[in-house]
């Protein structure tokens, strides 16, 4: 958000956010051609720095973390087709709104795996990656074999995720 605000304001050649930068130009006396060489210099460091951020932290799909927090503002079509018909009678369970209004989120869920067990199971794999210490370390001892010197990659998010999965398909 900031490194958006900061780009369309250097797009308005205005430096004023960049204090230093601001700083400089004053005690200097810049010529007015070599300041916006600057700035286009600054404003380029400022896109290759949001493409770097947005490669380590990719935009990801917010409907099953919205389903977890508030399940009565999300639209149907959103949800899996195999939880559809569990979420319309949820959003329209004034009993169940009633709940989730009063209850802590993962109360609620637990409430409502009697009623609505697939959307219940979904978002409580959700809110509970983790429910007992021995996935946590099988998780690491997942990521000792993943790591060893015969198998130095870079990247291990895929394997790990695949080795720590419940679900795994057979053929891996």
């Amino acid at each position: 958000m900031k490194l958006q605000l900061w780009q369309k304001t250097l797009d308005e050649n205005k430096i004023y956010m960049l204090l230093t930068l601001s700083a400089f130009f004053e005690e200097h006396d810049i010529e007015p051609d070599k300041r916006i060489i600057m700035i286009i210099s600054v404003k380029e460091h400022l896109h290759m720095l949001a493409e770097e951020i947005s490669s380590y932290f990719p935009n990801l799909p917010d409907t099953p973390f919205a389903l977890a927090r508030s399940p009565f503002t999300v639209k149907v079509e959103d949800v899996a087709e195999t939880a559809q018909e569990e979420f319309i009678e949820l959003t329209n369970n004034d009993a169940a709104r009633t709940d989730f209004s009063t209850m802590p989120v993962i109360k609620f869920w637990i409430k409502c795996l009697q009623s609505y067990p697939f959307l219940s199971e979904t978002v409580l794999r959700l809110l509970l990656p983790f429910p007992t210490t021995y996935l946590c370390e099988t998780g690491f001892s997942n990521l000792l074999v993943i790591k060893s010197k015969y198998r130095s990659r870079l990247v291990v998010e895929d394997d790990l995720r695949l080795c720590s999965c419940i679900d795994c398909p057979e053929n891996f």
